[in-house]
């Protein structure tokens, strides 16, 4: 926005004022710059550090992960909603570790999840969203699918010495071929 072109001509045609606008231009573009800034914290979606701060504070989460993994911890606060179901139950878990980050299995009044070694780091997160989420007559049960012998028979064993027992156990790793292990 040209503030030069709301003057009169006689008075556009000064130095001063066209220095004067020039420079309420600037700041005028910097207060843009902060309110959009400020719209942008108020969304969970498009929040960053200040709007995610705000959003955990109120919801007594902890601030753990990446901005993505807070985002949907908080997002799967803010959209829990009943009535109970396995469709929902889907949905929140996708929500928060991907849709293949966990299995969930259910029968008569117990509920598994078993999260891939991948979102081992939403545990936590997945734990308190469940017992919130569940009704309180279901058990529930939350595990960390660990690597098992069978899916690393195939790799040599000079692949497998490059890594710890604990490495291969409790991490995500890659061999040469970007297999995950």
């Amino acid at each position: 926005m040209k503030l030069i072109r709301h003057l009169p001509p006689v008075l556009a045609s000064v130095a001063e004022y066209r220095a004067l606008c020039d420079t309420v231009e600037e700041e005028l573009g910097e207060m843009r710059a902060m309110i959009e800034a400020v719209r942008r914290e108020l969304v969970i979606s498009t929040a960053r550090e200040v709007g995610l701060t705000a959003w955990e504070e109120m919801l007594l989460l902890s601030g753990d992960g990446s901005v993505e993994e807070r985002r949907a911890a908080i997002l799967s606060w803010v959209t829990l909603s009943r009535p109970y179901s396995i469709s929902a139950l889907n949905m929140r878990l996708t929500l928060l570790v991907g849709k293949h980050g966990y299995t969930l299995r259910v029968s008569d009044r117990t509920v598994k999840v078993t999260l891939s070694l991948e979102a081992k780091g939403a545990y936590g997160t997945v734990c308190k969203m469940l017992r919130e989420f569940l009704p309180s007559n279901i058990s529930l049960t939350v595990e960390i699918k660990l690597a098992r012998y069978g899916e690393l028979e195939e790799l040599s064993h000079d692949t497998l010495s490059q890594y710890t027992h604990e490495m291969i156990r409790n991490e995500v790793a890659t061999n040469g071929a970007n297999n995950i292990l």
